[in-house]
């Protein structure tokens, strides 16, 4: 009797410690958005990069500086997914501060508000850069 609640109490130690803590899908989604948006953001920047102010009118140039300014603050304002700082896949530079910290402790579904949002922007700004590109500056 004593051996067999030895053995049980191994095996449901075992079995709690060999269960793998699966990330809440809210959260998980939530970094596919974060990676989505960093791709995108990797777009823009190249998109900005081969636009040449000097080749266009004042207006645009205004447009241009305005976009490239908003980039800026979108890439400083980050929010890491907690628990997803490290993946694979995860690589942009960690030179800068990101966000506001108390943001990284929003519940699973705000987390996942909050990185469509960050991904709607740079979304929004890679749309206004390839517009300027185009020389079609009407939104």
């Amino acid at each position: 009797m004593l051996l067999t609640r030895y053995f049980i109490g191994i095996v449901l130690c075992l079995l709690i410690g060999c269960q793998s803590s699966k990330p809440d899908p809210k959260m998980a989604r939530a970094f596919e958005l974060h990676k989505e948006a960093l791709q995108t953001y990797d777009a823009l920047t190249d998109a900005l990069d081969k636009l040449d102010p000097q080749s266009m009118t004042p207006e645009n140039q205004q447009l241009l500086g305005t976009i490239k300014e908003a980039s800026d603050q979108w890439h400083d304002n980050l929010v890491e997914v907690p628990g997803f700082e490290h993946e694979e896949g995860h690589d942009h530079d960690h030179d800068h501060d990101h966000g506001d910290d108390a943001l990284k402790d929003l519940p699973p579904g705000e987390m996942l508000e909050l990185q469509q949002a960050i991904l709607d922007e740079v979304q929004r700004l890679l749309k206004e850069t390839r517009q300027l590109a185009n020389g079609n500056t009407s939104s």
